[in-house]
């Protein structure tokens, strides 16, 4: 009863808002939209999480779809854009929200994963740059739980640096209020900054212990050809960061630390990875010029 009562009231809502869409400013027609997804969600969970053989995910997953057919219901009526974008942004949220209560662990990591670069791959097809941003956000969620101890670590990272990049890649969506270059800077540097952290964690958990750094430093030379491969300067300077965090942590960690065969070895592969990277910088900078 409790949740034929929610259901209804979702759905009267959703009517008033989908009929004619364009009656309503939209502003009032978003703060319903999350209104009405938070209702349902949050007391529809309590609800269900009351019963013994608790049904979740299956209700999520329900929300999730609901949201979806509100979305193609919107573009339908020709409601305002932002109106459909959040309907999609909500179906993503949801759809990351039931993962936890199906899966754990490696399954869940990956989950999340697909989830972040499906939205985000799909924000390009619809022009959705609220998607989009929900779904670097899932990517960056599934990072953080992505443990050291993890099973599967290493395959779950590589998928992450992959996801990254490729939404990346995906193009550019016009984000309202600001102009196109600068929205495309922005966002090309968040997703940098994740295919960094990710690429930093996989490197770093297979390097041995007291060669950490000499992983930082490889990761900081993969991100260099990223930046190359793809000609996008914020890889590059990704990569410079990763660079000066290896060098504050050989100064300020190693050197007290390391053997001194394991020391020897990490300055001299940092001196060549530097000078490679010096030279093929310059190399491609005087190419272009």
């Amino acid at each position: 009863m409790s949740l034929g009562f929610l259901a209804l009231y979702f759905l009267l809502f959703s009517v008033a808002l989908l009929v004619r869409p364009r009656e309503l400013p939209v502003r009032a027609s978003l703060a319903f939209t999350l209104l009405n997804w938070a209702g349902l969600t949050s007391l529809g969970a309590y609800e269900v999480s009351q019963e013994q053989d608790p049904g979740l995910f299956t209700f999520l997953l329900v929300v999730a779809l609901a949201h979806g057919a509100g979305a193609a219901v919107s573009r339908l009526q020709r409601a305002p854009a932002a109106l459909t974008h959040a309907y999609l942004a909500l179906t993503a949220v949801t759809l990351a929200l039931a993962m936890p209560a199906r899966y754990d662990d490696v399954a869940l990591v990956a989950a999340w994963t697909v989830t972040g670069l499906v939205a985000g791959l799909a924000a390009r097809g619809v022009e959705a740059p609220v998607l989009r941003g929900v779904g670097v956000l899932i990517l960056y969620v599934a990072l953080g739980a992505c443990e050291w101890e993890t099973p599967g670590r290493l395959t779950l990272l590589a998928g992450l640096v992959v996801a990254f990049v490729l939404v990346e890649r995906g193009g550019s969506v016009r984000v309202a209020g600001l102009p196109q270059p600068e929205a495309r800077t922005r966002f090309t540097a968040v997703c940098a900054v994740g295919a960094g952290l990710s690429l930093v964690a996989l490197v770093g958990a297979r390097m041995p212990e007291g060669l950490v750094t000499l992983g930082w430093v490889i990761a900081a030379f993969l991100l260099f050809g990223v930046g190359f491969a793809v000609r996008e300067r914020w890889y590059r300077l990704a990569a410079l960061a990763v660079l000066g965090l290896a060098l504050g942590r050989l100064v300020l960690v190693d050197v007290a630390k390391l053997p001194p065969d394991q020391r020897v070895l990490t300055f001299i592969l940092l001196g060549v990875m530097l000078l490679l990277v010096s030279y093929t910088y310059t190399r491609l900078r005087d190419r272009r010029g």
